[in-house]
C-alpha cells in the first residue's frame, strides 16, 4: 500500500534536499514521521472536501 502520491513524494524529496542544502539535514529516523504527517493531512483534506450527505 502506498501512502503518498507521486507529487507528495517529490515534495518530500525536495524538502529533504532543501534542508540538506541549508546544512540542516533531516535525520533518517524522522522521514517516516514526515511521510505519515503528509498522508494524514491528505486524508483529512479528503474528508473536508467530501460533500455532505442527504438529510
Amino acid at each position: 500500500q502506498q501512502y503518498l502520491t507521486i507529487e507528495e513524494k517529490k515534495a518530500l524529496v525536495t524538502f529533504l534536499l532543501l534542508m540538506s542544502s541549508f546544512r540542516q539535514p533531516v535525520r533518517i529516523k524522522y522521514i517516516p514521521t514526515l511521510a505519515f504527517r503528509i498522508a494524514r493531512r491528505q486524508s483529512l483534506l479528503n474528508v473536508l472536501q467530501k460533500p455532505p450527505g442527504k438529510n
